[in-house]
């Protein structure tokens, strides 16, 4: 049997650095560990499969809805089955749309039918520091990511100072306690 395809989930809202993010992990992955992306883009055409920066990497994209609602939920179950049974990669990174709200991400990726080939590691979610404050008061998802992270990139840290930086970790830490932090440039 083939171990378990270890997936984590990346978040964040939109811009908040999540392809800068990955770029990063894929760059820095031990060239012996088979890594695939799949991305999802709320729009019907998706630009940052194209702006992640290697060749040898397999790359599915999901576009024209967010894969954790009812509008793409179906090619997302069919493209983690095509994953686990043609790709079968080491890790699998999953890029949600930065509109997302990925609460029952680990309740796909038990369906029976998978038979247990994924194994969920961890939900990073960017927080974009110099915006995320204004995002969090006006689109629900934002609140939806932090909630169920279990890491918090806060991004964009050098454009941030000492106390903006506090009020957005005393805001995640009222919605969820259990998140750990890590301050983060450029993803």
């Amino acid at each position: 049997m083939h171990k378990a395809i270890e997936v984590y989930l990346v978040t964040g809202f939109l811009g908040s650095g999540k392809t800068a993010c990955l770029n990063h992990i894929i760059k820095n992955a031990p060239a012996d560990i088979k890594t695939m992306v799949l991305m999802n883009e709320f729009g019907a055409t998706g630009i940052d499969g194209v702006l992640l920066e290697t060749e040898d990497l397999n790359i599915v994209e999901i576009n024209k809805g967010s894969i954790f609602c009812a509008c793409a939920k179906t090619d997302f179950i069919r493209a983690l089955a095509e994953i686990a049974s043609k790709f079968k990669p080491d890790v699998l990174l999953i890029e949600a749309t930065g509109v997302a709200n990925p609460s029952d991400i680990r309740r796909y990726l038990q369906l029976p039918f998978f038979k247990g080939v994924f194994s969920f590691q961890k939900q990073i979610c960017l927080v974009d520091l110099s915006n995320f404050l204004q995002e969090f008061e006006t689109f629900g998802s934002a609140c939806y990511q932090i909630k169920a992270a279990d890491l918090c990139l806060l991004n964009k840290s050098d454009l941030s100072d000492a106390d903006q930086v506090t009020v957005v970790k005393d805001l995640i830490r009222r919605h969820n306690p259990k998140a750990v932090f890590q301050q983060t440039v450029f993803g």
